[in-house]
């Protein structure tokens, strides 16, 4: 049976598919390597790479041709790590078979029939090492000389071009290659072959061998090389600005194979995996995909070169570049596509200046809207402030965080609207809110706080309590305030209970549809509804106040602090509503699909949508500074303790991204079905899923350390209430379920 292995490397993190429990760590370590899930350090070898378990901060290797199965490795729990380390530079096996193979330097030799007969990758004879110090007594353990790894090798030249020392000179080195036969892919001037540089491990040798398809000026072929190597010199100068995404060009040479008849030269760089993307040409094109580095790169060499060059033709697998095109001032080298300043023209008319163009300081040439810039977005240094070190309550629906869009929002001049009987019913409330807020900038005694025990709460000892039926239909959405528990049900009622007895005290109706949405500060509850309503009511006296109209679909989320009350909806909106008035303010938009989570944290406001994303909004511009990748499917549930957001999605995983890098830290794996909600302590985190389970996880080592089954049907809401160290959850079943967990003695 194969399964997928998770692996992490300085903080990525890539899947490996179709994996059997009895692969070993050596096969691991080459289809890592072969695959280029990560980007690892130039020169990089396959045995350079080390692989094992995290426990804490102790890295435990494991051992090579160790297989999955023997470390009890499971691949529905467990990251497996990778780190670098070098192993020196000892000379492979092919190096050291050749080091006795004498080279003619005669007149060329007609190609070995072997190399006819080529058309498949390097399969060389696995030779055993031999001892590394005293004499041989036993000849078995002597590996004997086996020719196979030089069938169809041919002896070639290798030109190297060096743009970084001042006189910028070639190179050559003489090697042997294996190339095959039947090209892997044809364009309209060169056919591209696979070659295999015999002197370096099959998995690292592995080439592309760009031969013309007709004649070719054998100086063609350096230019183009040449070109290559000094927009690599351009892109670590690039590199130098810090940009958000760094760039590469492929390191790249001239091959000529000197046992072929007649003049035969190529072209030759490394073999990336991946998907090849064409981001813009030297004729004006830009890509369809949205991407904003390439173009910043090209924009870049153009303004830092005063005018001179620019770097065109951006193509490659990611950020791996090849094949570019340098238009020049005066119009003179770099080959026929040099269009010179009739190329600085078509880029001009066609480049839209980007974020990553104003982070590095570039001169402005048709800038995008913000609302149109889909591509990467500069981090913004996020300041938490006292507030970053207590936890955030998610208030809206509990459970309810790459580089992404600068969002663009509209002002409604006149916010919501208010009849004249809802003024009436509001203004006390009004009058007691600004005497709360009042009250709070003047001198007053401070009231005793009630002494913190999370940190001895006990959460593996977790248990069930009782289970609690009210509703008709599937409860949405739990509220705790204080002694009281607010549940909100498909059955468009929201039901009151009091927690230290769990009955039901009151039953509040209004809303025409579903109840998807609540929370409450101290003097409203608001609750949200598939009919596209927010309502408030009175939190202490469960009397209905106002209704608040602006969306135009389901309400999904809420969440609250001192001046705003934020609403998340169908329409791909946020709404941001004023707490003394009721009035809307502003209207957020940027995602492609329904807002499902909302959580705030000091000046900025995360949301999660069904686009997959998460996005970072600074409330002092009400503008989208920063969007998170990572999910694969929706992002259903948000919270944040201290200096880190957790997000729960569709993909089953909980990522945990640093507030101060904004990069994901780690992913938490352990529901087989959706991740619906999560509600976080100082303890621990808890999240429900569609696997009708709520898993408890311990917020410092990152494990599960309880899973609490009883629902018949998928947990769509948990909330926590401290004092009583009760947690809840509300289910499709109808029912709501209590937990309870003891203090350590």
């Amino acid at each position: 049976m194969s399964v997928n292995v998770w692996f992490s490397y300085e903080g990525d993190e890539a899947e490996l598919q179709d994996v059997t429990m009895d692969t070993n760590t050596s096969t691991l370590r080459r289809r890592l390597h072969d695959g280029k899930l990560f980007r690892f350090p130039e020169g990089t070898t396959q045995t350079d790479l080390n692989i094992g378990t995290l426990q804490g901060n102790v890295y435990d290797k494991w051992k090579p041709r160790t297989t999955l199965d023997e470390m009890n490795f499971n691949a529905s729990k467990d990251t497996l790590y990778v780190r670098i380390e070098k192993r020196g530079e000892d000379a492979s096996p092919a190096q050291q078979a050749l080091s006795n193979v004498p080279t003619p330097v005669s007149s060329p030799i007609i190609m070995p029939a072997a190399v006819q007969q080529l058309s498949a990758g390097p399969s060389p004879t696995p030779v055993s090492a031999p001892p590394a110090t005293g004499s041989v007594s036993n000849a078995a353990v002597c590996p004997s000389f086996s020719s196979a790894l030089l069938q169809g090798a041919e002896r070639a030249l290798r030109w190297e071009y060096n743009p970084y020392t001042s006189t910028a000179e070639w190179s050559q080195t003489a090697l042997l290659v294996r190339t095959e036969q039947v090209p892997f892919a044809e364009g309209n001037f060169r056919k591209a072959y696979y070659c295999y540089d015999l002197s370096l491990n099959p998995s690292e040798g592995k080439l592309v061998a760009k031969i013309a398809k007709g004649k070719c000026p054998r100086a063609a072929y350096f230019e183009d090389v040449r070109t290559q190597m000094i927009a690599r010199k351009w892109a670590d100068r690039y590199n130098e600005r810090n940009p958000p995404k760094k760039v590469a060009f492929l390191m790249s040479w001239v091959l000529e194979m000197a046992d072929r008849p007649g003049e035969v030269i190529c072209g030759v760089e490394p073999h990336v995996e991946g998907k090849y993307i064409k981001y813009n040409n030297n004729s004006g094109y830009v890509g369809t995909d949205d991407r904003n580095t390439p173009q910043a790169f090209s924009h870049f060499t153009y303004e830092h070169s005063n005018h001179q060059l620019l770097i065109i033709d951006i193509q490659g697998v990611a950020d791996w570049y090849t094949d570019p095109q340098i238009h020049t001032y005066d119009g003179v080298g770099f080959g026929m596509g040099n269009l010179g300043q009739k190329g600085f023209e078509r880029f001009l008319e066609s480049h839209r200046c980007n974020a990553v163009c104003q982070y590095l300081g570039l001169q402005s040439v048709n800038a995008k809207t913000p609302a149109k810039d889909m591509g990467t977005q500069i981090r913004p240094d996020l300041d938490f402030g006292e507030s970053s070190s207590a936890p955030v309550p998610i208030l809206g629906r509990p459970g309810g965080g790459s580089f992404g869009p600068s969002i663009g929002l509209s002002r409604p001049g006149g916010g919501s609207s208010v009849d004249l009987a809802d003024r009436d019913r509001m203004e006390p409330y009004r009058e007691s809110y600004r005497e709360k807020q009042d009250s709070r900038s003047r001198e007053a005694p401070v009231k005793e706080a009630e002494p913190d025990l999370s940190s001895l709460w006990d959460l593996k000892s977790i248990k069930f309590q009782e289970t609690i039926k009210a509703h008709a239909d599937i409860v949405n959405v739990l509220c705790v305030y204080e002694d009281t528990l607010f549940s909100g049900s498909a059955d468009t009622t929201i039901k009151v209970w009091d927690i230290k007895t769990l009955q039901v005290t009151d039953t509040l109706k209004g809303h025409e549809g579903g109840i998807e949405a609540l929370c409450a500060n101290d003097q409203y509850l608001f609750t949200g509804s598939t009919d596209g309503g927010i309502k408030a009511w009175d939190v202490k006296r469960h009397r209905y106040i106002h209704t608040l109209e602006g969306h135009e679909e389901s309400v999904f989320c809420f969440c609250i602090n001192d001046q705003y009350l934020f609403s998340g909806s169908g329409d791909k909106s946020i709404k941001v509503w004023n707490l003394k008035t009721f009035d809307l303010l502003h209207t957020l938009e940027g995602h492609g699909r329904a807002i499902k989570a909302l959580c705030v944290s000091g000046q900025y406001l995360f949301s999660g949508s069904n686009d997959m994303t998460i996005k970072v909004w600074d409330l002092k511009s009400f503008r989208c500074s920063y969007t998170l990748k990572g999910h694969t499917k929706w992002v259903k549930s948000l919270c944040i303790l201290g200096t880190s957001l957790y997000s729960g999605s569709y993909d089953k995983t909980i990522r945990v991204w640093s507030l101060k890098s904004l990069e994901c830290t780690s992913t938490l794996r352990g529901h087989e079905r959706w991740v619906e909600a999560m509600t976080i302590t100082p303890k621990g985190l808890f999240s429900a899923s569609d696997d009708n389970t709520i898993r408890v996880w311990d917020l410092e080592s990152q494990k599960c350390i309880g899973t609490l089954e009883g629902h018949s049907g998928s947990v769509g809401s948990v909330v926590v209430h401290p004092g009583k160290r009760l947690l809840f959850s509300g289910s499709h079943d109808t029912t709501i379920r209590v937990w309870s967990w003891p203090i350590i003695q």
